[in-house]
């Protein structure tokens, strides 16, 4: 699914002349906006709340059919995802993912 970010980024890479620190300028620009919205909501990264609904309608599932071994399972899978989206949403994280990138 393409972002709102995305097409931001991608708008502004294509102007000619255009200097890979103006791209990554907006880059920074738009993160810090998204993190803004996102402490505004509640939110720690983007998708926590789908991710936390998720977990929630599954466990209720499994507590109907299942056991307490699945339970903790899922709970332990829930605390990794966390973690790593927890990282990738902290500043360091998101300049370890940009590091990586090629201009569009």
């Amino acid at each position: 699914m393409s972002t709102a970010r995305q097409h931001l980024i991608a708008a502004l890479a294509r102007v000619p002349g255009a200097p890979l620190t103006a791209v990554d300028h907006a880059e920074q620009l738009a993160d810090a906006h998204r993190a803004a919205v996102l402490i505004e909501d509640g939110q720690a990264y983007d998708g926590e709340l789908a991710m936390l609904r998720g977990l929630v309608a599954t466990l209720v599932a499994v507590a109907e059919h299942g056991d307490l071994t699945d339970v903790r399972q899922l709970l332990a899978e829930y605390q990794r995802d966390d973690r790593e989206a927890r990282k990738m949403a902290s500043p360091m994280g998101a300049a370890a993912s940009r590091a990586g990138r090629t201009r569009p």
